[in-house]
This record gives C-alpha cells, sequence and structure tokens, in this order.
C-alpha cells in the first residue's frame, strides 16, 4: 500500500490508507501536547472543500476514544 498523492506530509512514515480518503502514519519525532505525546499524524482529503487537506496529531489514547465514539453509531 502506498501514501496517497494527495498527502503533503512526506516526514511520516506513512502505514495505511482508507478509500483514498483517510491516512496515517508515524510522526518523524513525537510531538508533545498537554501531557503526552502524540506519535501518529491522521490526515482527511475533503473533497467537499476543495482537496484541503485536514490532519490531526493523534496517539494512541486519542485512537482509543475515538473507537469508542464511532461504536455508539455502529
Amino acid at each position: 500500500m502506498k501514501r496517497p498523492v494527495w498527502c503533503p506530509h512526506l516526514d511520516c512514515n506513512f502505514k495505511t490508507h482508507s478509500q483514498n480518503l483517510m491516512c496515517v502514519g508515524y510522526l518523524p519525532k513525537p510531538e508533545r501536547h498537554d501531557d503526552s505525546l502524540n506519535d501518529y499524524r491522521l490526515c482527511i482529503d475533503t473533497r467537499e472543500t476543495g482537496h484541503d487537506i485536514f490532519d490531526l496529531q493523534i496517539n494512541k489514547g486519542d485512537v482509543w476514544n475515538l473507537i469508542r465514539i464511532l461504536k455508539t453509531i455502529t
């Protein structure tokens, strides 16, 4: 699997993408945020807004919280 061509963050160690709309990779070095370290970057291609890229620096705690929220709608 290759990094989507629209993803501008070539510094990430690319992991995977979904439907060529989202991708995730490891940050080259963890970034401190509040009291934790973010070690991933999640990028979303927003086709509806002219292919602007929405990106978040996240950690595993953020991922587990997102999973918990998404499970309520499945």
